[in-house]
């Protein structure tokens, strides 16, 4: 089955967007030297990973956020057959991650203060500006010592890992909150849930992986609704009305 997921606040969608993102920057980055293509395709996700950075406080976020989960964590221990073992691994790995996050200081300074980089950077964004004929010094380097570009691009990317990790560790818990349940939508095609005020961080839907079908989820503090499509051959939306079996969680942590 193949999952989406829907968040409840924009704080919870941009922890998502970064994790997205840092996806991207993984794959390029384990492929890193294999095509010039793909080395752009790797700037490209660390530009964007830069721009949420100097954005907004990302860091102070998750960090606020790490508490809160602690906290949680800590609360369970009074909770009857609970597994002490498994609470307390698991503030040992969020204590190691909050407290990198903490004493990384500026995130991204490696990248973030380059200036090479941001020559780069500025050229990326105009079409053809990391052309041989635009930017020469960017194909001269691109051909360069494989050895130094890797240790260079590798020390850009390692500046973010205290975030990448953080977001991680921050989503697994949000999702191990809550095991899924199979429901099957009705014949009108849109599968409706009262919630009764309940806080919840995350909904996650899982649809069938055959028929190119994708939901579309819309939900606030009383109600949600899953409505599944498929695009016809002119590539339009349908509202699938047949009865489609699904798996959904709603989490909260």
């Amino acid at each position: 089955m193949i999952l989406y997921e829907y968040p409840f606040s924009e704080k919870i969608r941009s922890f998502l967007r970064l994790e997205f993102l840092f996806q991207r920057l993984s794959f390029f980055h384990k492929h890193f030297a294999s095509s010039p293509e793909n080395d752009e395709a790797l700037l490209g996700a660390l530009f964007d990973i830069m721009e949420v950075c100097e954005r907004g406080d990302a860091r102070n976020t998750l960090l606020q956020e790490l508490d809160k989960q602690k906290l949680t964590l800590q609360s369970y221990r009074s909770y009857p057959d609970i597994n002490l073992v498994a609470i307390e691994s698991a503030l040992v790995d969020l204590n190691r991650v909050s407290r990198e996050l903490h004493d990384a200081g500026k995130i991204g300074r490696a990248a973030r203060d380059c200036e090479w980089l941001a020559k780069i950077k500025n050229r990326y964004v105009v079409p053809g500006g990391l052309s041989s004929t635009e930017f020469p010094a960017y194909h001269g380097w691109m051909l360069g010592d494989h050895a130094q570009r890797q240790a260079v691009v590798d020390e850009w990317v390692a500046s973010f890992n205290p975030l990448s990790e953080a977001v991680n560790s921050l989503l697994h818990f949000i999702r191990a909150s809550r095991e899924p349940e199979y429901v099957t939508t009705p014949p009108n095609g849109v599968f409706e849930r009262a919630l009764r005020g309940q806080p919840f961080q995350l909904i996650r839907v899982w649809v069938p992986a055959s028929g190119g079908i994708y939901p579309e989820i819309s939900a606030n503090k009383h109600v949600t609704f899953v409505r599944l499509y498929q695009l016809n051959e002119r590539l339009e939306p349908q509202l699938v009305t047949k009865p489609i079996s699904l798996k959904i969680a709603f989490c909260n942590f």
